[in-house]
């Protein structure tokens, strides 16, 4: 063989090399610019979805000061006999708002609801019930009222109370009554269900890491998930942030995003937080399925105080 044969060849490997380096890392450079798109675009998502809910709620903090503003009680109660005309203007903000499961109206001077949507109501002690009693203090006092979600009823069904004082056309000062609301938990189920992506899941958490909504498998709503694991090796410092997080097993991973609640200008909010999880295949010769989904809890440290730095993930495998 002589010399130019050998450089020939030379030649060649060197260039099939570069070739082959420069395929690499012109898939590794266009795997990486997805992979941002992805995370940008999810937690764009959570985001969004999380600022939706807020608005939802801020409108509800509106409409029950609106309710209040518009129910002239002094004008409704003549020698404590409620006309119909009270009733049924209780009756038409129910109809016409479409947010609320149950709306009522309590007489200071009684302590008692004289008119409710829910007419097993009227008539009946607000003290009798703790939650109606705390939103009922909290409006004497002058102040509009947001519950965090509670389970209420016989089904316990979620619902969220809101209140605010009904004010003296007489004397704005003076509070003679108090209107109390309980939302209609599909208002927010909405929201978290209107999601095209049949791969996305979306949670929805309170702070004390109660799941209140998902559209994903609904084994844990209103409980705290058990099933349980920590992802080792991660710490996230950040409010809101996207990551890839591996089960224990190194069977899958998953693509998740988190966005805790900031409230929208007069509602402030519950500190809850939302959860986005995309299943990733960890393997390109075996699919791995996941049922409902590989639900992960980014615990970060916020300004409410929650000094956790883990990812948590619950499994629910096929």
């Amino acid at each position: 063989m002589n010399l130019l044969t050998k450089l020939t060849i030379i030649l060649f490997s060197f260039a099939i090399f570069l070739m082959v380096i420069f395929g690499y890392s012109f898939f590794e450079m266009t795997r990486l610019v997805l992979h941002e798109s992805s995370s940008q675009n999810q937690l764009e998502f959570a985001q969004t979805t999380m600022l939706r809910i807020d608005e939802k709620m801020y409108g509800r903090y509106l409409d029950i000061q609106d309710f209040a503003n518009c129910f002239p009680l002094e004008d409704f109660v003549f020698d404590d006999v409620i006309p119909k005309k009270a009733q049924d203007k209780i009756d038409g903000f129910l109809e016409n708002s479409g947010n609320w499961d149950v709306l009522g109206v309590v007489d200071r001077k009684t302590g008692s609801f004289i008119v409710s949507t829910d007419r097993g109501k009227i008539g009946k002690k607000v003290y009798g019930d703790l939650e109606n009693k705390k939103a009922y203090q909290e409006a004497l006092a002058g102040n509009v009222f947001v519950s965090d979600v509670l389970l209420m009823g016989e089904n316990g069904s979620p619902t969220i109370i809101f209140s605010a004082p009904i004010k003296s056309k007489k004397d704005e000062q003076s509070i003679v009554g108090v209107i109390i609301g309980r939302l209609s938990w599909s208002v927010v189920d909405r929201i978290i269900k209107d999601n095209e992506d049949m791969l996305r899941h979306v949670y929805l958490f309170t702070k004390d890491e109660i799941m209140i909504s998902t559209n994903g498998d609904r084994k844990y709503l209103f409980k705290k998930p058990k099933e349980s694991f920590l992802v080792e090796g991660k710490d996230f410092k950040e409010q809101t942030k996207s990551v890839v997080a591996e089960s224990k097993e190194g069977t899958f991973k998953a693509l998740v995003s988190q966005a805790p609640q900031l409230g929208y200008l007069g509602y402030k909010g519950n500190d809850w937080t939302l959860i986005v999880e995309t299943p990733i295949s960890l393997s390109t010769q075996k699919s791995v399925t996941i049922h409902g989904s590989a639900v992960a809890r980014l615990d970060m440290r916020t300004s409410s105080g929650i000094n956790s730095s883990n990812i948590v993930m619950i499994c629910n495998r096929l």
